[in-house]
């Protein structure tokens, strides 16, 4: 447990430098990020399905399920958030076509699976609920998730608003909610989601749901501590419509006897019209077909490879990177980049790069052969067949003429400015620039906005192992401070207080 597989497989290919695991699922279309917290978010053609920030500290968002004994009433979440329990034990497996987790909480065990549907734009959570006691246990299962359909840059601006154009609906035929982003000009075109549960037995009284947040939450509250669960609230208020704070929450109460193991399963879905919606609705309402999700998906993985041209080595070296790309982490940036004077995103504007997307900057040093930039270039096609977006910018050290063949290789159409080539590939961009031709201050300005830096090595220097893996395990060099500071280094203190509370 707690690997990162590339294939469907038990055989662990790696984990991450810094303890925290991240997967990437897809389907094409939709894809799904989980970490090994259970946290992540689902997307459908670059727009958030469900609501997600980057916090490296808690990695409390996404989408979560609550697990509550209706007989001490005491709960905690199937993954490490939001609601942790330190007497819990927690795992995490991460294969090629599915995200394994599993939480041990006294005679309960949770495992929970989640994959993306191969024909269909929706993720599917499937839980095993099994009672190793002698007791029967009575158990309500709740779901919950923010409802985002906005591009995550507009939704971080100003989520206040952003919200304001959502409207949610229950259906009860299918027992499935339903919102809607009501278009803001005749040009925008419609956003579905949708969110449906499904029972392998009979349910312990009614399907409840809400999808007012400050009803869940309440007062004060957070996602650890969230009043719908709480003492005093006896059932979700069911609340739809053009709600200020939208969100996805549905409970399911289940008796499960000893010995045995009751199936739950919550889909999440996004469509381009409201009878695509229902469609995945009316699909996933049984939970026949949750279970099948997952068998089509394993034997797609086995019948054609997603990344042919990608082998198990390279995925555990990408998924390295990835941990990177979508969490900042400054021991791969280089050393004086965090505390140089802040740059103004215009100057990476003008420089033909957008700093929306994170940005993995790629150095290739004098006498350096092409294996760093092979690798890297193999990552960035796997990275973005995965649905994760950044930037890829190749600082070129060499002389001119390994620079202009680069260029030509990389840019295709002939007349394009050779030292600053871009190239588009699948969601995602690439620029390169000659090292001679850029600028210490524009270095630095890329550096202080890059997530992770790379080097390649003199040919000499090359051994058996990834020049990526060796990059992200090196420590970056540091960046000069006076470049920034107008070319003065500041001066050393001369006194240092020291404050005791």
């Amino acid at each position: 447990m707690g690997s990162i597989t590339g294939k469907s497989s038990s055989a662990a290919i790696g984990t991450p430098i810094d303890g925290r695991a991240v997967a990437l699922l897809t389907n094409g279309a939709y894809s799904v990020l989980l970490t090994s917290a259970g946290a992540g978010y689902g997307s459908w053609r670059d727009i958030d399905v469900t609501r997600w920030r980057e916090d490296g500290t808690r990695d409390c968002w996404g989408q979560f399920c609550y697990v509550r004994d209706l007989t001490d009433k005491s709960y905690f979440s199937a993954g490490k958030q939001p609601a942790f329990r330190l007497e819990n034990t927690y795992e995490h497996s991460f294969r090629g076509d599915r995200a394994e987790f599993r939480c041990c909480a006294g005679d309960i065990v949770v495992a929970w699976s989640v994959c993306v549907a191969p024909d269909s734009n929706a993720e599917v959570r499937l839980f095993d609920v099994t009672n190793q006691g002698t007791k029967p246990r009575d158990l309500e299962l709740t779901s919950y998730a923010e409802i985002c359909l906005s591009n995550r840059r507009a939704d971080s601006a100003h989520p206040a608003f952003a919200k304001l154009f959502i409207e949610t609906r229950f259906d009860a035929k299918t027992g499935a909610l339903f919102a809607r982003r009501r278009p803001r000009s005749p040009e925008d075109a419609p956003l579905w989601a949708v969110h449906v549960s499904a029972l392998s037995t009979t349910a312990l009284g009614p399907l409840e749901f809400e999808t007012d947040r400050r009803r869940f939450l309440g007062r004060g509250r957070t996602t650890a501590n969230p009043l719908a669960l709480s003492d005093e609230a006896a059932q979700l208020s069911g609340t739809t419509g053009p709600v200020l704070d939208p969100i996805f929450c549905l409970r399911r109460r289940v008796r499960v006897p000893p010995g045995s193991t009751v199936r739950v399963a919550f889909t999440t879905g996004a469509a381009d019209s409201a009878a695509t919606a229902m469609a995945i609705a009316e699909r996933y309402s049984s939970i026949s077909e949750a279970e099948n999700a997952f068998l089509q998906v394993g034997v797609a993985l086995d019948q054609t490879s997603v990344d042919p041209d990608v082998t198990e080595g390279e995925i555990d070296v990408a998924y390295s990177l990835i941990n990177n790309i979508v969490f900042a982490n400054p021991s791969a940036r280089p050393s004086g980049a965090v505390l140089a004077k802040p740059m103004s995103r215009t100057a990476l504007t003008s420089r033909g790069i957008h700093s929306d997307p994170p940005i993995v900057v790629v150095t290739l040093e004098e006498n350096s052969d092409g294996a760093l930039l092979d690798e890297v270039l193999r990552a960035h096609r796997f990275i973005s067949r995965r649905g994760l977006r950044f930037n890829l910018v190749l600082v070129d050290g060499r002389d001119a003429q390994a620079c202009l063949e680069l260029a030509a290789a990389l840019a295709g159409p002939a007349g394009r400015v050779p030292w600053k080539a871009r190239w588009n590939t699948s969601r995602a961009c690439g620029h390169t620039f000659r090292n001679g031709n850029n600028h210490p201050r524009r270095r630095g300005t890329c550096q202080s906005f890059e997530r992770q830096w790379l080097s390649g090595r003199p040919t000499q220097e090359r051994s058996a192992n990834s020049d990526i893996a060796r990059s992200i395990t090196h420590n970056p060099p540091r960046i000069d401070p006076a470049v920034h500071r107008g070319g003065h280094e500041p001066a050393a203190l001369e006194w240092f207080r020291w404050l005791q509370r």
